[in-house]
């Protein structure tokens, strides 16, 4: 029997080795690409990046990939010759939105003895991501210690699938510091994740600095466990920085019970309910509107998306039934539950297009019957059928239902002797899975990685390398599937990102060059901005 069990965890182990493909690894794959057989060896001492415009967004990236492109430091001198990588862009506005252009193209070739090296965008948002593809072309052999671009001539044509490419993360159930907020926007930058969806507050914490109410992080977890406004005015700024929008979510009117400890009578009262994680704000009383209105103002200030979350999800409708006080204010106004949740979400909407902030919530208050406005944008966390109600109804969705990092199954049915495993399913979730009809009003989607056991200690290890396969599933084309091409590329990435300082673990068994400082990142950021840029960033978007 031992024979025969070694015999098979040799076969597992073999196995699980991917196919070795030719070409430049790259991921997300991109949508057309091609590579000759040739090699530029590059001279770290004179590599140069010039770009057509100025913009100072475009500045920082450069000074970054600058650094990012040689992990390993300068090499040993070469006399290779003079190497330029010329970056024209069409546009010179720094303006991030939701379904700005992130096109580009990448040439790489020999003309004579010099190196032709071109990155051509439509906006600077697509050259940050053309200067990761190009990061990734670059080879190092520690033996020679030197740096070289295989595979050429390469001709990269590529744009994202999908606008809408987010990773969720959730601070309501654990404080993050600020640092590795920044940390975690690098991470989705590398892999052409342009959305950072923040879940600020939930029931058992408000972290969050409001200017017209101090007093509303009383309920964080401690004075230690509090974003300022100038950190989150930081947060976002470095998000813009990168090319990732970042998203806040402040989820009303279940998820809010750490706004009672500064408010304590905006609160429903839910007898025999002990998980205040779910308790809601009463819809019958105008102190919980304008409470909403001034957080809603305050933070509209910071997070200048034109997007807001407001969560709604999950509202516990016994509640509200069980609460003498809304239940007469329900008779009185001939209001059935549901009926007294739309009042709350037209509430809602109400604020948010005061704000001239769009809105967007959890697919919850459609599923119960609500009328949404046809500007609204729905995250779905349930499944194929409700996108479908969704797009038919002619709302913009977003889906998330495959990709819940922090499930053991992530897919029913599924399981896997390997946890990281399950990047397998994320891969095969296509966010059109299920979805026939109205398929251009699902503009994308996002993993979900919340915080009841995560924080900053293992946030990485959770999140990397599975989320790969959603970045690429929402990047790269449809047909862009194989499983063992994927494995080949996303290992390497894997180790590539780490050598950044992303604790992103290995695929199968093999060796990752890391350099000598890669843990000094593990929990900042790589790069800082100063008030002044912070400053300038604000400004850029207006």
């Amino acid at each position: 029997m031992l024979y025969y069990t070694l015999v098979f965890l040799f076969i597992s182990l073999v196995s699980c080795q991917p196919t070795p493909i030719s070409g430049p690894l790259i991921t997300p794959l991109p949508q057309t690409y091609t590579f000759g057989s040739g090699v530029i060896r590059l001279n770290t001492g004179f590599f140069d990046i010039a770009a057509n415009i100025e913009s100072d967004l475009l500045n920082n990236a450069i000074l970054r990939y600058q650094k990012l492109f040689f992990p390993f430091g300068v090499g040993y001198p070469t006399n290779n010759p003079i190497a330029t990588l010329n970056i024209k862009v069409s546009s010179d506005s720094e303006i991030l939105q939701l379904y700005v252009s992130e096109n580009y193209t990448i040439s790489v070739e020999m003309v004579g003895q010099s190196p032709q090296l071109e990155i051509i965008a439509d906006t600077i948002f697509g050259a940050m991501r053309a200067l990761e593809t190009f990061s990734q072309l670059i080879s190092y052999d520690a033996q020679s210690q030197s740096y070289s671009i295989p595979f050429v001539p390469i001709y990269i044509d590529d744009f994202p699938r999908f606008p809408w490419r987010g990773l969720q993360i959730d601070t309501g159930r654990h404080f993050i510091p600020t640092s590795f907020l920044m940390h975690i926007i690098e991470s989705c930058a590398y892999s052409k994740l342009n959305t950072l969806h923040w879940h600020v507050s939930d029931g058992e914490s408000f972290p969050a600095e409001s200017k017209s109410l101090p007093n509303i992080t009383l309920g964080a977890f401690g004075p230690l466990a509090i974003y300022t406004i100038a950190d989150m005015e930081e947060i976002v700024a470095y998000g813009l920085s990168w090319g990732v929008r970042v998203l806040p979510e402040f989820d009303v009117p279940a998820h809010s019970f750490s706004w009672s400890t500064a408010f304590p009578g905006i609160m429903a009262n839910c007898p025999g309910d002990s998980d205040l994680d779910g308790w809601p704000l009463s819809p019958a009383l105008p102190e919980a509107y304008d409470l909403i209105s001034k957080i809603y103002t305050d933070m509209s200030e910071i997070f200048i998306d034109k997007y807001f979350h407001s969560g709604g999800d999950e509202l516990p409708y016994a509640c509200w039934d069980n609460d003498p006080v809304i239940a007469n204010w329900m008779t009185q106004n001939n209001f059935s539950t549901t009926q007294a949740e739309q009042y709350f979400e037209d509430q809602i909407t109400n604020i948010l297009d005061g704000l001239q902030k769009t809105k967007v919530i959890w697919h919850d208050p459609f599923a119960n019957g609500c009328e949404v406005r046809k500007d609204t944008v729905l995250q779905v966390w349930d499944n194929a059928q409700m996108a479908q109600q969704v797009v038919n109804a002619g709302i913009r969705a977003i889906v998330s239902y495959d990709w819940y990092l922090d499930m053991q199954i992530p897919v029913p049915g599924h399981t896997h002797y390997e946890y990281e495993d399950t990047w397998l399913d994320f891969y095969a979730a296509d966010p059109l899975m299920g979805v026939t009809t109205n398929t251009e009003l699902v503009i994308g989607g996002e993993s979900c990685m919340w915080g009841e056991q995560v924080d900053h200690r293992n946030f990485d290890v959770r999140v990397w390398p599975r989320t790969i396969a959603i970045a690429e599933r929402l990047w790269s084309n449809e047909n862009v599937t194989d499983t063992n091409k994927a494995l080949t590329r996303f290992d390497p990435f894997s180790c590539h990102i780490s050598n950044r300082g992303i604790n992103s673990g290995p695929l199968y068994p093999d060796y990752c060059l890391l350099t000598s400082d890669f843990s000094q990142y593990s929990h900042q950021p790589r790069f800082k901005l100063t008030k002044e840029q912070i400053k300038n960033i604000y400004n850029s978007q207006k």
